[in-house]
C-alpha cells in the first residue's frame, strides 16, 4: 500500500497540475504518459499519493521543464504552518 500524501506531496501535485494546465494537456493523456489510471493520477495531483521519480522525470520531459520545477520554492513559513517547524530549508544549509 502506498504512503498517504503529506504537505510536500500536495505542493508537488499542485505544481504538476499548474504546469499541466499551462501546457493544455489533459489529465487522461498525462495519466497514460506515466502509465497509471486516471483515478490514481487524480490522487497524485491532489497530493493523496506521492509521485514516483520516474513519473516526475517523464512529466518534466513532456512539459519541457526541469524536475525541480515540480518542487518550486516552499517557504519556511509554509512549512511551519503545516506543522513542520523542525525542517531546515535546504537553501539555508547551502549558503
Amino acid at each position: 500500500m502506498r504512503k498517504a500524501g503529506n504537505f510536500i506531496d500536495r505542493q508537488v501535485g499542485a505544481r504538476v497540475r499548474s504546469i499541466r494546465d499551462a501546457a493544455r494537456v489533459s489529465m487522461y493523456d498525462t495519466a497514460v504518459l506515466i502509465g497509471v489510471s486516471v483515478d490514481r493520477y487524480q490522487r497524485l495531483e491532489a497530493g493523496h499519493e506521492r509521485f514516483e521519480a520516474p513519473h516526475l522525470r517523464a512529466l518534466a520531459e513532456k512539459f519541457g521543464v526541469c524536475v525541480t520545477e515540480f518542487f518550486g520554492r516552499i517557504e519556511a513559513s509554509e512549512m511551519e504552518s503545516a506543522g513542520k517547524s523542525n525542517v531546515v530549508p535546504l537553501s539555508s544549509v547551502l549558503h
